[in-house]
């Protein structure tokens, strides 16, 4: 069994409770337009092609097994990842975006730092992508963290069977469960599906074994209204959780989507201090442990 992750990246404090590895896995089947990580959504391993960085020496065209690369606008049809490519560019301008691993692979990569993690409470998170969707692969990791007394959290959308659920409770000790839009309307606007199974579930899991977090990526254009707003916090208002996370849309990772050889239909803008201020103090009269992430 093996399981597409993208990258890893340790003593982050950012992803759960104390110093944390978290683990970056590919693939989604919820693709929300300001999302932050677009290398993350494909279910793939991916090209990246830097424009800016090529310099039409082709190379990648003579080292290219399937001599698929076109010369004409030097991009790349019907790709096999056999990196060769990458290999071959002397200027960086390509890059693969993914990469196989077994469950035994990624233990041994993340439990050197867990004797260190432990004195904060810390652990490993399983991010994405959706995490749940490699859910077989997701629960043979855990099960071996947590006979190494691992603290293990899942970030999550929460658009999936909750049969997955059931099987990973037992051995996850936080869900972060992102909810971003309460409104369904709007929802289906943005990503075009419903998001009732998404609040089904959070209304689950949030009374379950297990603690949960919700983050809340905030969008000027998207959910910062009063409307969405009171809809947000009537819907938390009646879970369980453990804490709430505001989080600020960011668009530092802008240029990963024309590295990708994708178009963003939409362009956003992050929120002001002072309303991200009035969003806290709302969510505080619900909710003991508020916090700011931007």
């Amino acid at each position: 069994m093996e399981g597409l992750i993208y990258k890893i990246e340790k003593y982050t404090t950012q992803c759960g409770p104390g110093f944390r590895t978290v683990v970056y896995m590919k693939g989604t089947p919820l693709e929300y337009p300001w999302c932050e990580f677009p290398e993350a959504q494909e279910n793939d391993i991916e090209m990246l092609f830097d424009k800016e960085k090529c310099k039409l020496c082709y190379k990648c065209t003579e080292a290219c097994n399937q001599r698929i690369v076109a010369e004409a606008e030097h991009q790349v049809f019907e790709c096999t990842k056999c990196g060769k490519c990458v290999e071959a560019c002397p200027n960086g301008a390509r890059e693969l975006i993914g990469e196989y691993i077994t469950p035994k692979e990624l233990v041994d990569r993340i439990m050197p730092e867990m004797e260190y993690y432990k004195t904060s409470g810390g652990g490993v998170t399983f991010s994405g992508g959706e995490p749940l969707m490699q859910s077989d692969f997701l629960l043979e990791v855990i099960k071996i963290l947590k006979e190494n007394d691992v603290n293990v959290a899942i970030e999550t959308d929460g658009f999936v069977d909750y049969k997955i659920f059931e099987k990973l409770i037992p051995y996850t000790d936080y869900f972060l469960y992102n909810l971003d839009l309460v409104n369904d309307d709007i929802h289906k606007k943005f990503t075009g599906v419903s998001n009732e199974l998404i609040i089904e579930n959070l209304k689950k899991v949030s009374f379950s074994m297990s603690k949960v977090i919700v983050n809340v990526t905030f969008v000027s254009e998207v959910n910062c209204n009063m409307d969405e707003l009171k809809l947000i916090v009537s819907l938390l208002s009646k879970l369980e959780l453990e804490g709430i996370i505001i989080k600020v849309y960011n668009n530092t990772n802008e240029h990963m989507y024309s590295l990708l050889g994708k178009n963003r239909e939409y362009k956003f803008k992050a929120p002001n201090k002072k309303t991200l201020l009035n969003i806290s103090n709302l969510f505080k009269r619900i909710c003991d442990d508020v916090k700011i992430l931007s």
